[in-house]
């Protein structure tokens, strides 16, 4: 018995149907690529904004870098050393903390390192040979082939730094820098004059924080007041930063006659003077700035860098991520965003379009994470 032809009009059907079945799996294969990042992404955005997130077990490692680990229930998880900013808590800062612990709950296997400079209201090149040995130390506990360094604030200066170190460049896939700086001289100025230097070399008023004033006398007090004031000046500095402007004014006891009139202005607020003489101060701290800039000396840098800066941010003003994206290489700048969705390395309640601005960012991010992986 002869086998009768399908109709045209089922063959027409079947036809389509594996047009529509290829279709569906293509789209399942795009979503399933898409979709975890911007999923994590939005969870992550929606535990910072709560400022809490479930918390992970973590773990002090022991060695000579003080360093902690957050644990994730991901198995063979993509690394992330998480680097804080200048803040004398370190590793104990909260907002560090609600970072580390939000990472971690995404699936990210987090190492806080502590910069001895930098807990102590010091940005040094000391502190970049411990982001590099912290990398590789991550590497080594994880055993990932490379890690990603996610610096804050200052850090994420001193983390592209790290990255351009033949040291460690072999070790670094990705940097992910939030509110860092290009030069320390322009932020100084900038510190000293409420001026932000934009790209195109004109300048904007934009008041700067007193913080970032304070922090620069303190790394060196001898250029502001006398030499042998040094020890108790940095003590009232100290406890002033901290927010205990209470005991600040109680150690100015200790501080002599000569600084102490000066300061007790400064640390209530009066520091009219003060910018000047910060600024007067930059050429004879000049290579001692240069150091700690990534500011021509990115030369070398061989790894994927994405760029994030609050629009508003008063501590490191959002046009030194834009100085930084020149000095970029080309091919290894992934994503630049300057966003209102962020102040200085603190989330705000964006408007909508500036939170899905975000949430695609940091969708690359874990984009970034998981190829380092």
């Amino acid at each position: 018995m002869a086998v009768q032809p399908k109709p045209a009009k089922m063959q027409h059907r079947s036809k389509r149907w594996i047009v529509f079945a290829t279709m569906a799996v293509f789209l399942l294969a795009i979503l399933a690529y898409f979709a975890p990042p911007y999923v994590h992404a939005y969870g992550l955005l929606t535990s910072l904004q709560r400022g809490a997130t479930s918390q992970v077990p973590t773990q002090d490692l022991p060695g000579p870098i003080k360093m902690r680990e957050y644990l994730t229930q991901s198995t063979n998880a993509p690394v992330l050393v998480l680097v804080h900013g200048v803040h004398y808590l370190g590793i104990e800062e909260p907002r560090l903390k609600a970072f580390a612990q939000g990472m971690a709950h995404e699936g990210v296997r987090v190492f806080t390192p502590e910069l001895p400079g930098a807990s102590h209201y010091r940005i040094t090149p000391s502190d970049i040979d411990v982001i590099g040995n912290a990398a590789l130390e991550a590497k080594r506990i994880s055993g990932a082939k490379r890690v990603c360094v996610l610096g804050l604030s200052f850090s994420g200066g001193l983390a592209l730094l790290t990255a351009a170190d033949p040291r460690y460049a072999d070790s670094i896939q990705c940097v992910v820098a939030v509110g860092a700086h290009a030069s320390m001289e322009r932020v100084a100025r900038f510190f000293g004059t409420n001026h932000e230097q934009l790209t195109d070399g004109t300048s904007i008023a934009f008041p700067a924080h007193d913080y970032g004033q304070l922090v620069m006398v303190y790394a060196h007090p001898e250029d502001y007041l006398r030499a042998d004031d040094i020890d108790a000046v940095r003590t009232v500095l100290a406890f002033y930063l901290h927010g205990d402007v209470k005991r600040a004014r109680e150690e100015l006891s200790n501080v002599s006659s000569a600084s102490r009139a000066q300061l007790q202005e400064w640390i209530s607020g009066h520091r009219d003077g003060l910018g000047p003489e910060l600024v007067s101060t930059i050429p004879q701290r000049a290579a001692e700035m240069q150091a700690i800039s990534p500011a021509g000396h990115l030369q070398n840098l061989h790894a994927r860098v994405m760029l994030l800066h609050g629009a508003g941010d008063n501590v490191i003003p959002p046009s030194e991520t834009e100085f930084l994206a020149r000095e970029v290489p080309r091919q290894d700048l992934v994503e630049e965003l300057v966003s209102k969705a962020i102040s200085h390395v603190e989330v705000s309640k964006p408007k909508f379009a500036d939170k899905i601005r975000l949430v695609r960012w940091m969708a690359q991010m874990f984009r970034e994470l998981d190829a380092a992986h």
